[in-house]
């Protein structure tokens, strides 16, 4: 999910202000296991809290994804409230620690967190869904890599695995 971004004029500096949030996938074990065809989920949130330019990854718990398989991923967002006094771009002085974001991998529960922050100003809300796929660093990709993506829903409430 992405949101607007705000532009901040740090010393002659532009910086981001806003958000990004990104589900990541992690290489798989190296030597020929019973993990191999196994890959990490983590969560990459740009954050009003993250210490410089990118922030950190929240790996999900106890969760993996098994190549070849389909999964039901469902995500909620809900923005931090702000208070304070606002300053003369709109901005509030304060962003509070009560933003959401969930996670459920075919209807079971596999990431919470409800303490972002990632707004201070009224006018920053989740933009849309943002279906891009990555292949991370700065190397180019060594084969061409497959990813499919089927029945891509929007919803304001909870819609769950396909029965």
């Amino acid at each position: 999910m992405r949101s607007r971004s705000l532009l901040v004029n740090n010393g002659g500096r532009w910086d981001y202000e806003g958000h990004s949030v990104r589900i990541v996938t992690n290489l798989r074990a190296a030597d020929n296991s019973a993990y191999a065809d196994l890959y990490s989920v983590n969560l990459y949130p740009y954050n009003l809290d993250q210490n410089g330019p990118f922030p950190d990854m929240e790996q999900f718990p106890y969760v993996a994804l098994q190549k070849g398989n389909w999964y039901a991923i469902d995500l909620y967002m809900k923005q931090n409230t702000m208070s304070g006094a606002r300053d003369a771009n709109g901005n509030y002085a304060t962003a509070n620690a009560d933003g959401v974001y969930k996670v459920w991998i075919n209807g079971h529960p596999a990431f919470s967190k409800t303490n972002f922050r990632w707004r201070k100003h009224p006018e920053i809300g989740v933009e849309g869904l943002w279906l891009d796929v990555y292949h991370g660093g700065v190397q180019p990709a060594p084969y061409d890599m497959h990813y499919r993506l089927d029945r891509v829903t929007v919803a304001t409430s909870y819609v769950g695995p396909q029965k």
